[in-house]
This record gives structure tokens, sequence and C-alpha cells, in this order.
């Protein structure tokens, strides 16, 4: 999905430039709320949301929003996506709430850790 800066039409504004400027998807359509910002090594920007994790890349002048398969049906809507991290080599972490543990590895895949999932030390 593409993002587009929004226009701002507020009477009293400053000829200064914002700080921080909205995007929206193509069409107009809000993107889900951040709810957790990570730039990786790579200076990839991970954004989780309340409808699962997307991944930000800057082409040119848009920004794409390109949507993570955390390997969910695709019915259900996503886990609500609380913390983002990123290990010693590489593995982003999604923290989520009432989803449990996601491990996304380098290549694309994302895991889903129960209780009884061991990990290497």
């Amino acid at each position: 999905m593409k993002a587009e800066p929004s226009q701002s039409t507020n009477a009293g504004e400053s000829s200064a430039k914002a700080m921080f400027v909205p995007y929206y998807l193509s069409g107009g359509q809000k993107p889900y709320d951040a709810t957790a910002l990570l730039e990786d090594h790579a200076g990839i920007i991970w954004c989780g949301t309340a409808r699962g994790v997307y991944q930000l890349d800057r082409s040119g002048e848009q920004w794409i929003f390109r949507f993570v398969d955390m390997g969910m049906p695709m019915d259900f809507e996503g886990p609500f996506v609380q913390t983002l991290l990123e290990d010693r080599q590489g593995t982003l972490w999604f923290g989520t709430i009432g989803s449990g543990l996601y491990r996304h590895l380098s290549d694309g895949h994302t895991d889903r850790l129960h209780r009884t999932t061991r990990l290497a030390e």
C-alpha cells in the first residue's frame, strides 16, 4: 500500500515546517494507529499496530506500507502488537496483547512461540 502525506488546512498554521507529518494509505484510508516503532540494523522501520505489523519502506517520495504475514488465518484481523525488539542476531520479536510472542526470522518467516517452545541457547 502506498502512503501519502495528508494536507493540513489549519487557518492559524505558521509557515514553519511541521515536525510530524501524518501519512495515509492510498485513497485517503487512515492506517491503524502505531503502538510500537522500531528501526532495525538495516534501517528498515517496523510499525506495530492493533492489527499486526507493517514494514515501512521509503521509495522515492512515497512511503510503502507492507503487511507482515504473522501466520494468522486470512479472516483473522491480526494481533495487537505492543512491543518490537531486534536481538543481536537480527531476529525481530513482536510482543502482543493476548496473542503471545512472535519471532520474525531474516528469511521472512514468522513463528508464534508457545509456552512449550524451546529456544536455542
